[in-house]
């Protein structure tokens, strides 16, 4: 009887340490226009509902992303953290374009990023926006050299899953706008859309949300 109860205890030991295996380790990354950026109640809220789906999430500060140098800066301080295990990456506006980048950086071995109204393509976010506003905001505030606007364009070689959902009130990242860049940059990545504007939480479409979970 002892022999039994000590055979089940070290299988059930086995089973609960392999159900921990089964949590990813997810990135939450603000927006601000790519300035540095810092966790927010934003940030705070995703957190929690990822680890009310069972995964661990770690919300991180971001640094100004105005060359390829930065952009590498924050890839090597996420390798650092996750220590080669598969990831998941959720990033707001600017934090969103980011978490689809990474998405393509194969050290980091992303599993699937969920893109919340951030431009897939920023060459194409600026041409679209020349000299308004939303431009002035961005240009205006952050010197970004040629080797930015290149990592932050064009298409994005990954095999994580990525997903994108826009705001149809959003001026900002125009949905419609923002959907024909995904599909262009990211072919097998998935769009959705939800009635409401920019900066929306995490819960704002459910279908994507649902989505990035399946495959993370």
């Amino acid at each position: 009887m002892k022999n039994h109860r000590e055979r089940f205890r070290r299988a059930l030991g086995f089973e609960q340490a392999e159900d921990r295996t089964l949590t990813t380790l997810i990135f939450v990354l603000n927006g601000n226009a790519f300035r540095p950026a810092r966790p927010s109640s934003l940030t705070a809220d995703a957190a929690r509902v990822l680890k009310k789906a069972g995964h661990q999430a770690i919300q991180i500060a971001t640094p100004e992303i105005n060359s390829g140098a930065a952009f590498d800066q924050l890839a090597r301080k996420i390798a650092s953290i996750a220590h080669g295990r598969p990831i998941g990456i959720v990033g707001f506006s600017a934090g969103g374009s980011l978490a689809a980048r990474l998405a393509g950086v194969a050290k980091l071995h992303v599993k699937a990023a969920l893109d919340y109204y951030g431009p897939a393509d920023f060459r194409d976010y600026l041409d679209r926006h020349q000299g308004d506003a939303f431009y002035r905001a961005v240009v205006g505030r952050v010197h970004f050299k040629p080797s930015a606007i290149r990592m932050l364009s064009g298409p994005i070689q990954t095999s994580a899953y990525v997903v994108g959902a826009f705001g149809l009130d959003d001026r900002n990242v125009v949905a419609s706008d923002s959907i024909a860049s995904f599909r262009k940059v990211i072919p097998n990545g998935q769009t959705y859309t939800y009635p409401g504007p920019h900066g929306a939480s995490i819960n704002a479409s459910p279908p994507a949300l649902r989505d990035f979970l399946a495959h993370v």
